[in-house]
């Protein structure tokens, strides 16, 4: 039997800092206690993670796979929260999980008057606490995001999945936390609901 790996980040004793903008977004759900197993598998990353190069923003940033979601996290005011305290893993879709997206759903998030569903979209993105790729390997469960939606991942197979998205590159350091890149972006399954337009009725004839 699988175990839950909601406690990959469950030493973070932190509160999620925020900008202006999601004020009156829900505060993330609370992570279940910690496992013995997970914190020997976090022990067991940090000794072969390479060296920090900056924080989580600047990781991203200097990535020019990552431009879209540097962009849209400046936009969704989140680069202080990026660069703040940690740890954090942030999983950060590449330019093309980005561009596979329908064009009217990426140009209505970066609409101005949508910037409080846009951060929330990219908090998704966020698991508040170190969470690396070993703590996933043979196990499948939710783990938290910064949101009050869940993720859901799998690592029993040959490769990590997150949702529908699958981790291409994992455990790049930066000195609050670590970035997984991932090919699809993740969307909350009530943000998926709300972006998929309602079914048209046909009217029948007589």
């Amino acid at each position: 039997m699988l175990k839950p790996i909601g406690a990959v980040c469950a030493a973070v004793a932190f509160s999620l800092s925020l900008p202006v903008v999601a004020q009156n977004a829900a505060a993330p759900a609370d992570a279940p206690a910690a496992t013995a197993p997970a914190t020997e598998a976090a022990t067991t990353a940090s000794a072969t993670t390479p060296a920090a190069s900056g924080t989580l923003i600047a990781v991203v940033q200097a990535d020019p796979n990552l431009s879209t979601f540097a962009k849209l996290a400046k936009q969704a005011n989140l680069e202080a929260t990026l660069a703040g305290q940690g740890p954090l893993t942030v999983l950060a879709p590449t330019n093309a999980a980005f561009s596979a997206l329908p064009a009217e759903t990426l140009a209505d998030l970066e609409k101005p008057e949508n910037a409080v569903k846009l951060q929330q979209v990219l908090m998704y993105h966020i698991i508040p606490g170190a969470a690396p790729s070993s703590a996933f390997k043979g196990t499948k469960g939710d783990v938290p995001s910064a949101t009050p939606a869940k993720l859901v991942v799998d690592g029993t197979g040959a490769t990590v999945k997150v949702n529908d998205a699958t981790v291409t590159k994992a455990d790049i350091a930066a000195t609050n936390g670590a970035v997984h890149i991932i090919d699809k972006v993740l969307m909350a399954p009530e943000a998926t609901a709300a972006a998929t337009p309602a079914p048209t009725s046909t009217p029948t004839t007589n």
